[in-house]
């Protein structure tokens, strides 16, 4: 794809990896008279195009990982799905990481992205991680030049159009997830004559990536609700039979409630900002449980809720004093060793993404204290989530030096598309809230149908509903929809009691 899609006379270009799940010439024998695109040159006739999110998410391991069962959802099987790195990705060229190995980045994060709440002198925190993110965007430069230009929604829109182009489809079909949804909104705004089937599932609100940190900010809606009414509350209801922390503690007797149960938690995680665990797992040796790792590690389990019965045992075992779950978990999110030989990650891409669509927000003062009250703000406001959300937006003090003259899409979403789109969204998402979907609706009005998925976890796979999937699937075969704006579905079962029939 070009490099950049506003200058022809620049003839780079940009490698993107391609994944496709081919899934014509398995088993797909219709009926007579069947409404459904049957398969003509060993392909499905269409193709579910998958985003997975981040920024930074990788198309192609999800084709890997999840490919058939996104096709048997959505399709019973019968359309190919095709996943894509966007440029700067994981297999993509070039790979937009700034360190040599992921083993120096994880180095130096123990400096800079300690949490607020366990830093003795924030602002000093605050000087360190400013100085390292300085560092981190000017290697970003030296090592592959002007691409942070090029790294903005709007260009993961046009190379989407691009994958359209060379499938030689008439129009997208699509299947995108948290901040995929960003990249189509912003595709519908772009190529409204070329929306097809296309279900945006756990929206964001792409105009938030305007204004710098709003995307963020508006992303802790949801998440202390999913904390207490889901891991916790679940629990309580799913009895100690189900659920280790419904438990009374040792030492007291009366019955677990919600409400001491949040207090007994919430205690166990704050002492952690006062006094590490030191804990050992046999794959990685000794170890802290301290509390900016503790929680980086705890917030993404709220994303599944097939894994909150696991979760729950660790955060007991914790309580009494045993920490070998917990340095697991720990273990799952951080490099080891062998990582110094591997290929780079592509984790500075989420920043320059983030950076490159606020380019137009308003500048902040130069001045420390503004993004100190900012940190502050934002861990008030979520402590499970406030300082990976400042964590997106700060790095972004540098950018303006490093990376000019950008092109990204300024546009709106009331085009006439010809097709609307599906949008889902789940009430408990901890990190794309209900409201990003309605102010998405509200501006899409007749283009655009809105599932309320009653359900846990991030968008709508982690708790499965038929009703959800039902309309999923007859959108996306037959083009059918809703009559109602709004519809409700509800997950088929609830946490700590599923059954073995879920997407995840």
């Amino acid at each position: 794809m070009p490099l950049d899609y506003y200058n022809a006379s620049d003839k780079r270009i940009v490698r993107l990896a391609i994944t496709k799940l081919q899934v014509a010439g398995l088993a797909l024998a219709k009926p007579a008279g069947s409404s459904r695109v049957a398969a003509t040159n060993c392909t499905s006739g269409r193709t579910i195009v998958l985003e997975p999110g981040g920024p930074g998410a990788s198309g192609t391991n999800e084709v890997w990982i999840r490919g058939e069962k996104i096709s048997q959802r959505l399709s019973d099987g019968e359309l190919d799905v095709l996943g894509w790195d966007p440029r700067g990705v994981n297999v993509s060229l070039p790979l937009a990481s700034c360190f040599a190995h992921n083993s120096y980045r994880d180095h130096w994060s123990l400096f800079a992205e300690q949490y607020r709440e366990a830093s003795a002198s924030p602002m000093t925190q605050l000087k360190v991680a400013d100085a390292m993110n300085k560092a981190t965007f000017f290697a970003c430069q030296r090592r592959f030049g002007d691409f942070g230009r090029f790294l903005s929604t709007t260009s993961a829109a046009l190379d989407l159009e691009g994958i359209r182009n060379s499938l030689g489809e008439d129009d997208l079909s699509a299947y995108f997830v948290s901040y995929g949804t960003a990249v189509g909104q912003t595709y519908a705004g772009m190529f409204p004559d070329k929306v097809g089937r296309m279900i945006l599932d756990g929206n964001v609100y792409f105009r938030d990536y305007r204004t710098l940190g709003m995307d963020s900010y508006n992303s802790f809606a949801n998440v202390t609700d999913v904390w207490v009414d889901g891991l916790l509350g679940e629990c309580v209801r799913a009895g100690p039979d189900k659920c280790a922390l419904a438990q009374s503690k040792e030492g007291d007797s009366r019955p677990v409630t919600l409400g001491n149960l949040q207090a007994r938690m919430e205690s166990l995680i704050q002492s952690l900002a006062k006094a590490p665990i030191p804990a050992y797992f046999e794959s990685t040796g000794p170890m802290l449980i301290t509390y900016s790792e503790f929680v980086k590690a705890l917030y993404p389990a709220l994303y599944l809720p097939t894994t909150w019965a696991s979760v729950a045992s660790m955060l007991w075992e914790l309580e009494r004093g045993n920490a070998t779950a917990a340095a697991k978990r720990i273990s799952s999110f951080q490099s080891g060793p062998a990582e110094v030989a591997s290929r780079p990650f592509s984790v500075e891409l989420t920043n320059l993404v983030v950076c490159a669509d606020a380019h137009n927000s308003p500048s902040p003062p130069d001045d420390l204290q503004w993004w100190d009250n900012l940190w502050a703000n934002y861990t008030q406001k979520s402590w499970l989530t406030g300082n990976y959300g400042f964590s997106l937006v700060f790095p972004c003090r540098h950018f303006g030096g490093n990376w000019r003259d950008i092109n990204t899409y300024q546009g709106d979403l009331d085009h006439t598309l010809k097709n609307p789109l599906l949008l889902l969204s789940s009430t408990y998402d901890p990190s794309t809230p209900l409201q990003n979907a309605k102010r998405a609706l509200e501006e899409l009005g007749l283009n655009a149908r809105l599932v309320v998925h009653h359900g846990y976890g991030h968008a709508t796979l982690p708790d499965k509903s038929n009703c959800t999937d039902q309309i999923a699937k007859r959108f996306m075969m037959e083009g059918e929809l809703p009559e109602d704006q709004v519809s409700n579905c509800y997950a088929n079962e609830k946490p700590y009691r599923y059954s073995k029939d879920q997407w995840f």
